[in-house]
């Protein structure tokens, strides 16, 4: 009786494990459904810091900052890209700065072989956008190698 029970169960609990529990690599990516553009739109960081506008630019997409929670220091002077390497861009606004830079569609829900620009450092790092589903996507801020970097999370919103 345990043998005719295991060979029922074997073949169910390999249909679950796979259908319910399945990783990524295994199910229809996201863009095969909504194309490459899948990215393009408004999205808000998790912390509701700031929201970024993602659009494409023949193969490449770009993104720049189009609102922020809090748009001026704490000593109340507005927040300007002052940390910019280029001494020429150190008064412009947070807002319109472009941060996410040259994405390209790589398959699979993922964007990569960007730059991401933090205007907080005015430093610049290697990027991956890889969407957890259609209205989360990841953000892989790098130096050389994606698992030595931050992950940052954003939502889809309406601009």
């Amino acid at each position: 009786m345990k043998k005719a029970v295991v060979h029922f169960m074997l073949p169910l609990l390999a249909w679950l494990s796979v259908s319910a529990f399945a990783p990524a690599s295994l199910r229809r990516p996201l863009a095969e459904k909504y194309g490459q553009a899948a990215l393009v739109g408004t999205w808000l960081k998790d912390d509701k810091a700031f929201k970024v506008k993602i659009d494409r630019n023949n193969e490449h997409f770009n993104g720049k900052i189009i609102w922020l929670e809090r748009d001026h220091w704490a000593d109340g002077r507005p927040k300007k890209d002052h940390l910019n390497p280029d001494p020429k861009l150190r008064n412009r606004s947070y807002i319109g700065i472009p941060v996410v830079l040259n994405l390209k569609y790589d398959g699979e829900d993922s964007w990569d072989d960007g730059k991401i620009y933090d205007p907080e450092s005015g430093k610049t790092y290697d990027c991956r956008i890889t969407l957890v589903h259609r209205n989360r996507a990841e953000i892989r801020a790098y130096i050389g190698f994606p698992w030595i970097g931050k992950s940052l999370f954003f939502n889809r919103v309406d601009s």
